[in-house]
């Protein structure tokens, strides 16, 4: 993948033939002046990997409770191990790192409903990720 220049005030995307940055005007001193970044950071993956870290961190709590009662042990060591994805895919999604683990701790966290926002935020900003 070819790397673009970005404006080094907005983010959006720089032509060559272009002296001011068409979004917000800023002046483009030359096309090497303009920062290569690969990608406009956005705040996707940030709220993604915090929802997701929250999905994780209630069901850690909710897992622990289950697993000390023995008729619900079936379902809290399932739901411990689902939050821990969940809290490691949030902490990649909100350093945009392995996009595959963000996306499953996200899938993970639908249970909790956060996950779908989540899942939605990752998917867009696909690009952000190492």
């Amino acid at each position: 993948m070819r790397k673009m220049k970005y404006c080094s005030k907005c983010g959006a995307v720089l032509e060559r033939r272009y002296k001011f940055c068409e979004n917000c005007g800023t002046r483009v001193g030359g096309y090497a002046d303009s920062e290569s970044i690969g990608v406009a950071q956005t705040w996707k993956p940030t709220v993604a990997g915090a929802l997701t870290i929250s999905a994780g961190a209630i069901g850690l709590v909710f897992g622990s409770v289950f697993v000390t009662l023995p008729p619900l042990f079936v379902v809290g060591l399932p739901a411990i191990i689902i939050s821990v994805v969940a809290v490691a895919g949030g902490i990649c999604a909100a350093t945009r790192k392995a996009w595959g683990l963000a996306l499953a701790g996200s899938i993970c966290s639908v249970p909790l409903w956060l996950g779908i926002p989540a899942i939605v935020f990752v998917v867009m900003s696909r690009q952000e990720f190492s």
